[in-house]
């Protein structure tokens, strides 16, 4: 047997990592924390010159001993290694998620150290871990916003620290270390967070007495949840406010209530954060149940609370005072100076709890409550929301522990195919729980429960269920109860009004709806909705405006469905009726197109809001546009309500370019018509659902909308139907290229508009007419039709015909070289259009103006302008409108390559033109693809293009005929000259 080899006075280092078998921590995540510990530490002896192969080392599995040859200086591992490795663990933290980042201690000794077979044997070595494992460093770190606690021997800071000539000794601690047969003086630094320099506190304390045991119930906390997931960001809120606090010099008790609506998972986030917080708090980290909204039990009483944490801190209970405040003081007594850790779950009012609220700055407070607590003093509001996307698919598949559907029959693995079914399946089972974990955590046991299932199969469940609640259920929770706690503990009156939001049929309301649809003044809806938020049963999405979360609007309409139905569906007329109304006066403040046929009876609610100018109407009707959308498809049993709503939302959704809105508008609006058999109704909404296709460029549908309508019109006897109609036919004959065909009909529409006395419709119709004379060359007559509709539509105030007609003519003056005189109109007309706010307005100003400068030679501002143009028109759908900008700037890139490809413009615009059948764009694009092809001297294709152009030309009998005519001669001429050419 060899003897034993001899001490070796050695520097002794071991760090420790903070938590490590923190339950949240898998075991995946442990790996990386003990990866990147040993990353850090060779990293930061690296930095000192210090050769880890030189190093002694053993792994704790949380930790590392190390024993370093006596002949390296011991003054680098205070000098160096500490703010290196601070540096280091900054740096692994911020690019690692909340479970894999590193908090350290770190403990330096250094004594005779004995080798043996076993490993070694030291007292030096058991004294470096008393020091690490100690309570103050413990608490040192806890109470640090940095990564880093380091605690030296008495010998190794008299020794090593007193004589740094780096490091300022008086930015050392000392305290008195007492565990298990250690009672000594160690010294702590927080290199990352260094405390203040302070020659007095070199001065080392006396022995601090014995501490008295704490009662086992000032450890009273729930466990955590083993499977939790997501909620990083708002940890790392409060974590980080935490921190932050506990660096003041100065500061009050720590209070942060966590509200958020029924099922949003405020306790299990709460007890999560409290074992993150745990190090923090030493003394005691205690749970109590208030019972706020317990199905079982009243709310607690305030004293009945303050005698279970009095009897926590260890007193008798025949020992409690009998009144609420000396048991509140003694309370505060009693953990005065004390690092508490108190979570107060599920409060019910501020009176229940002030009383429990400590006193002393140290201790920390986390509420949970389904109320808002806004009467609490200094209290941090954390509102819990719904999961993030992401994180709930997360949380249905971890707490299903659901494997994918199918795999592939040969190699066993998932097929994209399944990957992405499964995806999607696991996307519309947490969307249709509302993104609410609560119901999350109750469809993943239904899976757990029905192994036989897939996700698929209860996202079909819950999609098609009549009763979606009672399969988000399992053993004594459900979503429904959870929701019943809330709405039982609301008064009658707030039931009646929760229960009706159940019967409106917007996403979301305000004040003014609420009173229409309750009956009520408008102080009162506004105590109902304060008070439904304040109980966070409703949601504030904007200023004045809530809704309800999805789950509890089937839960409200499923209160509404058991009510009395005469006193709901008087409820939804009213709200109805208030809707028609108001838009109807806000219609008033929009651009008219046409006078309408359809009679609309208002109701005048009691309140309704100011929509007395443009901008108010408008945005009266931009923020409730998904509400009178909705309001449709509830009011199946007014028919007279739908169409008049369709009737009055045209001039909006027309100038707002809303066409998918206006099309799903004016379809129910026909179908309601069609099922009473209103003539009328019918004849109007398939007016409207014309225009909206004409301006999407689908001339087939629009001719075929205007046709049925004019007939409907006509047997009616209907004149002013029939002009409205007859003027909408020629604006859709003549984008085809039917210009007879337009010239035809806007005449006939003309006459009718006369007959009637209807100045407004002569005029539109005179613009439309003017357009049509100068696309077949007729300037002259065009310009007086156009002059003679600018003077009639001037006359009467009409902004929108205005802006229109002035288009009109800036477009006629730029054909005729005219470049000022089209400027100064497109100019007025743009004005126009923006006050008007109409997007597609301002679009065609633009591209005409675009146009001009081009002309004019400012090619820059012309790019500009025709840029804007199109960006306008693609926002808006209006494929003609594109087709046309794309033929411009492909005419621009011709003379100026910075304004793109003149090939593939014209060709983008051609596809574009032949797919919405408009024959003049179609011919433009032609010849702009044959002039590209001329300068490329491919003079065949070039040849072909001018062709096709020229056909198309000739059968429009537009005024471009002889312009291609000629180039084609040029063509014929130069191909005999240079034969040879290809």
């Amino acid at each position: 047997m060899q003897p034993p080899r001899p001490a070796i006075h050695r520097t002794i280092m071991v760090v420790d990592v903070e938590r490590f078998g923190d339950r949240r921590r898998t075991n995946p995540h442990q790996v990386i924390v003990r990866d990147a510990l040993y990353e850090v530490v060779r990293r930061a002896l690296a930095e000192a010159g210090i050769s880890w192969a030189a190093c002694w080392h053993e792994d704790r599995g949380d930790g590392v001993l190390m024993l370093v040859p006596a002949e390296i200086p011991k003054a680098l591992f205070v000098d160096i290694v500490p703010a290196v490795l601070a540096a280091a663990l900054r740096h692994h933290n911020q690019c690692h998620r909340v479970e894999e980042q590193i908090r350290l201690r770190m403990a330096l000794h250094a004594g005779e150290v004995q080798f043996d077979r076993h490993g070694v044997t030291s007292a030096a070595v058991n004294h470096t871990f008393r020091l690490l494992d100690a309570r103050p460093v413990k608490t040192a770190l806890a109470d640090s916003s940095g990564a880093l606690a380091l605690v030296t021997s008495g010998w190794f800071f008299e020794d090593v620290v007193r004589h740094s000539v780096t490091v300022d000794p008086a930015s050392f601690r000392p305290v008195w270390v007492s565990e298990k047969e250690t009672s000594t003086v160690a010294w702590i630094a927080l290199p990352d967070h260094p405390y203040p320099p302070d020659p007095a506190a070199l001065t080392v304390p006396a022995p601090e007495p014995t501490a008295r045991s704490v009662p086992a119930a000032m450890f009273s906390m729930r466990g955590d949840i083993p499977d939790f997931v997501g909620r990083h960001d708002e940890l790392r809120t409060l974590l980080d406010t935490v921190v932050t606090a506990a660096s003041q010099p100065v500061r009050g008790i720590a209070v942060h209530a966590v509200d958020g609506m029924p099922g949003v998972g405020k306790t299990a986030f709460s007890i999560h954060a409290a074992h993150h917080l745990a190090d923090r708090f030493p003394d005691g980290q205690i749970f109590l149940e208030l019972y706020g909204h317990s199905p079982t039990q009243t709310p607690r009483d305030p004293a009945d609370a303050l005698a279970s944490l009095l009897v926590a801190t260890g007193m008798e209970q025949s020992a409690l005072p009998h009144e609420l405040d000396d048991r509140a003081r003694l309370w505060r007594d009693r953990i005065a100076g004390k690092k508490v850790l108190l979570v107060l779950d599920d409060a019910a009012s501020h009176d229940q709890l002030r009383p429990l609220l400590p006193g002393t700055p140290d201790c920390f407070v986390l509420i949970t409550s389904r109320h808002r607590l806004p009467a609490l003093d200094g209290v941090h509001a954390l509102l819990l929301d719904v999961m993030p996307s992401d994180q709930a698919a997360c949380l249905l598949l971890t707490l299903a522990a659901h494997a994918p559907s199918s795999t592939d029959a040969d190699s066993g693995a998932a097929t994209p195919t399944t990957v992405e079914a499964e995806v999607e399946a696991v996307a519309r089972v947490v969307q249709l729980c509302g993104f609410l974990p609560l119901a999350i955590a109750l469809a993943a046991g239904r899976l757990r429960s029905h192994p036989t299932w897939s996700i698929a199969y209860l996202a079909d469940l819950l999609d098609q269920a009549p009763d979606r609640l009672a399969h988000l259920a399992g053993g004594d929770r459900s979503i429904r109860a959870a929701f019943t706690v809330s709405y039982q503990h609301l008064t009658a009156q707030r039931r009646w009004i929760f229960t009706l939001l159940g019967v409106h049929p917007g996403p979301s309301i305000d004040v003014y709806a609420l009173a229409a649809l309750a009956d009520c003044s408008l102080t009162q809806a506004h105590d109902h909705l304060e008070a439904l938020h304040a109980d966070c049963l409703i949601q504030e999405t904007a200023p004045g405006r809530f809704q309800l979360h999805d789950l509890l609007r089937v839960y409200a309409g499923s209160l509404a469905a058991t009510a009395d139905q005469a006193d709901t569906e008087r409820a939804m007329r009213q709200v109805l009726d208030y809707y028609l109304h108001t838009a109807a006066t806000a219609d008033g403040h929009m651009t008219v197109w046409t006078t309408p046929t359809v009679t609309i009876t208002l109701h005048t609610p009691a309140h309704h809001p100011d929509v007395d100018t443009r901008q108010r109407a408008r945005a009266w009707l931009d923020t409730e546009l998904a509400t009178l959308t909705t309001c449709l498809d509830h009011a199946t049993g007014h028919p007279d309500l739908v169409i008049a709503l369709s009737t009055t939302l045209h001039n909006y959704l027309r100038v707002s370019c809303e066409y998918e809105q206006a099309l799903r508008i004016h379809h129910t609006a026909l179908a309601a018509a069609e099922r009473t058999q209103d003539r009328l109704g019918q004849a109007t909404t398939l007016t409207y659902l014309g225009r909206v296709y004409y301006l999407r460029g689908d001339w087939t549908r629009a001719q075929q909308r205007h046709a049925h309508a004019l007939q409907l019109f006509t047997d009616l006897g209907d004149q002013r139907g029939q002009a409205n109609t007859l003027s909408d036919l020629g604006a859709v004959y003549y984008l085809p290229g039917e210009y007879e065909r337009a010239q035809e009909v806007l005449a006939h529409a003309l006459q009718l508009f006369t007959d009637l006395g209807d100045q407004r419709g002569q005029a539109n119709t005179l613009a439309s007419l003017g357009r049509v004379y100068y696309l077949r060359g007729e300037y002259e007559r065009a310009q007086e039709v156009l002059a003679h509709a600018l003077q009639l539509l001037t006359d009467l105030g009409d902004q929108r015909g205005q802006a229109n007609a002035l288009h009109f003519l800036g477009h006629l003056y730029y054909l005729r070289g005219d470049w000022d005189r089209a400027q100064h109109v497109l100019d007025q007309g743009h004005n126009l259009w923006v006050d008007l706010g109409s997007r597609r307005g301002q679009a065609q100003t633009m591209l005409g103006l675009g146009r001009v400068r081009h002309q004019q030679g400012d090619y820059d501002q012309a790019l500009d302008l025709l840029t804007q143009a199109h960006a306008l028109y693609a926002a808006t759908g209006e494929r003609d409108g594109q087709a046309d900008t794309l033929n411009s700037l492909g005419d621009l890139a011709l003379d100026h390559p910075p304004a793109g490809d003149p090939h593939a413009l014209f060709t983008q615009a051609h596809t574009l033109a032949r797919t919405i059948g408009t024959a003049l764009h179609e011919a433009h694009a032609l010849a702009g693809l044959g002039r590209c092809a001329h300068r490329a001297h491919d003079l065949p294709t070039a040849t072909t293009a001018f062709t096709q152009a020229l056909t198309i030309y000739q059968r429009l009998g537009s005024p471009a005929t002889a312009t291609i005519t000629r180039y084609l001669a040029d063509l014929h001429h130069n191909t005999n000259q240079h034969p040879e050419t290809p």
